[in-house]
């Protein structure tokens, strides 16, 4: 499996479509039909993995907007970040 580390920079995949519906977010892989329905954590995750932060910077954020240290923002978001990446939802840039 691939690793991402703090300084990959990620963006999502085309084909998939990106939809909140009340207190989750619904993400859509148009290709494979697959879908997937996150909190609003993961979805403020899924709107700044857009190819043009790195990860560290991402997960920075993350943490100060949920007021949490980055120790734990990293640890709650880097599974959630590999699961995106292992369905295909989002690419590293090169």
């Amino acid at each position: 499996m691939h690793k991402i580390g703090p300084e990959s920079i990620l963006k999502q995949q085309k084909d998939i479509v990106c939809k909140r519906l009340e207190e989750e977010t619904i993400i859509l892989n148009l290709e494979s039909g697959d879908y997937f329905s996150v909190p609003e954590t993961g979805a403020f995750i899924w709107h700044s993995l857009n190819g043009s932060r790195r990860l560290g910077s991402v997960i920075t954020s993350f943490a100060s907007k949920y007021g949490i240290s980055n120790s734990k923002a990293n640890s709650e978001a880097t599974g959630f970040i590999q699961s995106l990446y292992s369905n295909g939802l989002i690419t590293e840039v090169k």
